[in-house]
Parts: C-alpha cells; structure tokens; sequence
C-alpha cells in the first residue's frame, strides 16, 4: 500500500528519487520543475556550460561526459528551457546588454591582430597608444622591474612587460556555438556498450527461464 493512515511509507518518495509511472505523489509536491532544476538553470546562465551547471546544481555525474549529457538533457526539457529564456532576459535587462554587444565583443576576440599593440621596432606601444579594439582584448598586463647591484648601489636597470589576451580559441568556439556551425556528438566507450549488452541479455534470460513450458503434444 503506497500510504498508510494518509501518509507515504517510509521507504518512498527518497530524495531525489522519481514517481515512478502511475504513482501517487507525496503530499505538497508539485509536478514539473524541482528545486534541482531551477538551479541548475541559474547555474547554466552563468557561463552557458551544461555539464557544469549540472555538477554545480548537485546532480551525481561519474564523469565529464556524464554531467554534459544530463545538462542537454535537462535543457530539452520545455519547463526548463523557459526558465533559462527568463533568466536570461532578465539578466539581459540587469546589464542593458543586448546579443549584438556580446558577439561584437566575441568578434574582437577572435580578429584582434596582436601585432597592432607593437610599434615599428617590435617595442609595445604605451597602453593608450594601443587601438581600442586591442585593448578591449587584453586579459591582463604584468610588469617586472629589472634591477642590478646590491643594498645602496641597487638600481633599476630596465623593466620587462607581458601582455596576456584573452582566449582567441574560445571566442570562436562561442561564436560558432551561436551560428550553429558545430554538432555535439556523445561517445559512449566499448565498455559502456558491452555492459548494456550484458545486462540486456540477463533480462533476456531471466525472463526466458520463467516462462511456462509448453504442455507436450501426445504423438498420434
């Protein structure tokens, strides 16, 4: 019996386990979205990545791959995806941030020439002689002083700059992600395939060595 005097028996309804097909719910719970699933669209709205807004929201994932395939299959969902459509236009709104100003940004990131951040002689330009559209596409610069001689007699000599641009590579991986040009696949390895064989063909004889033999047929 599902409930006993109104109640669900203890050994129902577990955290984080489904209603199986035709069963009641327990009491207060609703269909649809879970706690689970609005977080991890809040999750997915933060940098866009399924597999690691699915691990982030708590979902049990053994690898990599794992997380990634219930992140897609999380975003499939109609209730979800409406959700993540809300957040994001809400966000949108927060930022004032329109598409057009991400993929222009996308777009510097993927065309900056690094060569326009140098002058004729190799040297690198003072910061504000570099073009805007470079400098919208530095990460970060580091500056290390040079210094020769000891105690009183120390004094700088020189100073070395390293300039650090963002991801060139991601750029365009976003930006191909926003037109469509690349086809996720999911691999599954020869070890995951031989185990489903496997336990498809214990169901196959287990259901065969419980099956009624056919009554004999007397020879006439």
């Amino acid at each position: 019996m599902p409930y006993k005097d109104g109640k669900p028996t203890p050994s129902q309804f577990k955290p984080g386990n489904r209603a199986g097909k035709g069963s009641p719910r327990p009491p207060g719970r609703r269909g649809g979205l879970t706690p689970q699933m609005e977080r991890f669209a809040r999750e997915y709205i933060v940098d866009l990545d399924a597999g690691a807004a699915a691990l982030r929201a708590g979902y049990q994932c053994n690898t990599p791959a794992t997380a990634t395939q219930k992140g897609c299959h999380l975003l499939k969902r109609p209730d979800v995806g409406k959700l993540v459509a809300e957040l994001k236009a809400r966000q949108a709104d927060r930022l004032d941030l329109k598409a057009d100003d991400v993929l222009r940004e996308l777009l510097r990131l993927a065309r900056v020439d690094i060569g326009e951040a140098f002058d004729d002689d190799g040297k690198l330009k003072a910061i504000k002689d570099i073009p805007v559209d470079v400098r919208r596409a530095i990460a970060g610069v580091e500056v290390d002083e040079l210094f020769e001689g000891h105690g009183e007699d120390r004094e700088q000599v020189g100073f070395t700059r390293k300039v650090k641009f963002w991801d060139k590579t991601k750029a365009l991986e976003l930006l191909g992600k926003h037109l469509k040009l690349f086809v996720e696949r999911h691999e599954h390895t020869f070890t995951d395939r031989a185990a489903a064989l496997a336990r498809a063909r214990a169901r196959v004889q287990a259901a065969g060595s419980t099956t009624a033999p056919a009554p004999a047929v007397a020879a006439p």
